[in-house]
Order: structure tokens, then sequence, then C-alpha cells
């Protein structure tokens, strides 16, 4: 997984190959607990999508943009646009049915 802050979200993002951002910070439990689910779906898309971890509590101005209200936060983008977002952590079987959704 890629770390990445506001100095190389903007790159992130609006490269080639789409992006899912795990917005998290270090307090929160069910942003850990994601992490396996996370490493998973790295090794099933390899080679279609970047999974990228951007730690909130380094930028508060990236909550303000995106209307973040809860950690864990995923962004999935594609083009340089977001496609979709999801909320909270449930189960790697809902962010995979999404991810399909666009690639």
């Amino acid at each position: 997984m890629r770390v990445i802050d506001k100095h190389n979200f903007e790159e992130a993002i609006n490269g080639p190959t789409p992006v899912l951002v795990d917005f998290w910070n270090t307090a929160c439990l069910s942003c850990w607990q994601a992490v396996p689910a996370l490493k998973q779906l790295e090794i099933a898309y390899r080679d279609r999508i970047l999974i990228a971890k951007y730690n909130v509590d380094t930028d508060i101005g990236i909550i303000e943009r995106f209307n973040i209200n809860k950690v864990p936060y995923f962004i999935f983008f594609k083009d340089g646009g977001p496609k979709f977002t999801v909320e909270g952590f449930k189960n790697i079987m809902d962010l995979e049915k999404k991810i399909r959704e666009f690639l």
C-alpha cells in the first residue's frame, strides 16, 4: 500500500491507474481492522488499481474537501475524479463489488 499525503495526493489520484484511497487515523480501530482486507485487494488487483492510505490527522483540509465525517472513509478515483465513496468498513466484498463496477 502506498502512503500518500497532501504533497502527492493530486499526483496519485490523477495518475493513469485507478486508486482506492483509505482515509484513516491512528485512533480508529476499524481502520486497523480494514488493513488485511486492503492487502487482499492490493494482491488481487495489483496490476489494475493502486491502494493508498491517507492519514487525515496530518491534513485537516482533506476532511473538509471531501466532507469526511467518519473514518475509515474510502474514495475510489479513476480518471482524476471520485467514482464512489464508502464510509466505514464492513467487509471486503462490499469494496470489491464497487471496484469491479468501475474497472
